[in-house]
C-alpha cells in the first residue's frame, strides 16, 4: 500500500493518505455489508442466513422470536426440574450466533465508520483464507459495488477505483476441481 500511494503521489503531485483496514485470516464475507448479500442473484441464497443474525430484519426477527420461545420453554423446564428436585440435562438453547465471527462484522466495525472520509480508491489484498470459496469473485463484485455506493460522496455515481491483488498460493492447496493450475 505504501509504495502504491507513494507512486500515485509522485504522479499526481497531491498528498495521498492510506487508511489501513485489515485483519489477518479474515474472509471476504466479513467485509460485505448486509445489504450487499442481495445485490447478486448468486448470493441471495446466503442472504437469509446473514439476516438471521440481525433481529432488525424480517427474517432475523422470526429467527430470534423462535429462539426466544425455545429459551422460554427451556426456562420453564428448568424451573419445573428445580421444584421437583429431578435432574435436568438439556443444554440451554442459544440466540443465533455466527460460527466464528460476524458475517458482516469487519464491514460494520472498520469500513462503515470511514464514511466521512473522502475515499478515492481501494486496494484489496486477499490472502489464502478464502481459497476454497467458490463465490469469491461474485462477493468481490458485491463489495466493490457496495463500497463504491457508500463512498460516493458527490452522489454522481462516480466509480471509485477498486484494485485487488491475490497472494500467491504456497504449498499444494489445489484439490481436484478446485484449481486450474
Amino acid at each position: 500500500g505504501f509504495f502504491f500511494a507513494r507512486r500515485v503521489q509522485q504522479d499526481v503531485d497531491v498528498p495521498i493518505g492510506i487508511l489501513w483496514q485489515a485483519w489477518a485470516g479474515s474472509v471476504i464475507q466479513e467485509w460485505l455489508p448486509r445489504a450487499a448479500w442481495r445485490l447478486e442473484p448468486e448470493l441471495e441464497a446466503l442472504a437469509d442466513r446473514v439476516d438471521a443474525y440481525y433481529p432488525n430484519t424480517p427474517h432475523g426477527r422470526e429467527v430470534w422470536k423462535q429462539r426466544a420461545a425455545e429459551i422460554e420453554q427451556w426456562l420453564t423446564a428448568v424451573e419445573q426440574s428445580l421444584r421437583d428436585g429431578s435432574p435436568f440435562t438439556h443444554p440451554q438453547p442459544l440466540m443465533p450466533e455466527p460460527r466464528e465471527r460476524d458475517m458482516c462484522g469487519f464491514y460494520n466495525g472498520k469500513i462503515h465508520p470511514m464514511v466521512p472520509f473522502a475515499m478515492k480508491g481501494v486496494l484489496w489484498y486477499q490472502g489464502e483464507s478464502d481459497f476454497r470459496n467458490r463465490l469469491w469473485d461474485i462477493q468481490m463484485k458485491a463489495i466493490a459495488h457496495s463500497w463504491r455506493d457508500l463512498f460516493d460522496l458527490k452522489g454522481l455515481g462516480e466509480d471509485i477505483p477498486f484494485y485487488w491483488m491475490q497472494i500467491q498460493r504456497s504449498g499444494d492447496y489445489c484439490s481436484p476441481g478446485m484449481c486450474t493450475c
